[in-house]
């Protein structure tokens, strides 16, 4: 997986982003799925000044038990509030689960690592 492109958010949207994916993430270590919330900004320094901070959307990284990352989740606003947007490593489609789905997200994102894990250790 990439890193994407993302353009600054404020303060205050990247708290609440980085809130809902704290939701998801206890659910997924509920269900012994390793992930890691990544809070991004980007801090530009001159000479002797410093520009304000900007700040990126904040993401979720799914790993396996190997340690490599499966999936990405980000938080983006819907029809119907804040959903879960996954994009899966290879060329899975991207998913939405609203946040009212959040059990929906974990089952697929615990499939994705078991699916992974079975993969790994098959026999030829």
């Amino acid at each position: 997986m990439n890193q994407t492109k993302t353009k600054a958010v404020t303060e205050k949207k990247a708290h609440a982003d980085t809130r809902h994916l704290c939701a998801l993430r206890e659910g997924l270590q509920d269900a012994d799925v390793t992930c890691l919330i990544v809070k991004r900004l980007r801090v530009v320094l001159a000479h002797n000044t410093a520009e304000p901070v900007h700040h990126q959307p904040g993401e979720l990284l799914v790993f396996g038990p190997d340690g490599i990352a499966l999936a990405r989740v980000t938080v983006c606003q819907a029809t119907r509030g804040a959903a879960y947007r996954v994009t899966s490593a290879g060329d899975a489609p991207e998913r939405l689960f609203i946040e009212a789905q959040a059990g929906e997200a974990i089952a697929y994102l615990r499939g994705l690592v078991r699916g992974h894990d079975l993969a790994a250790h098959a026999t030829p």
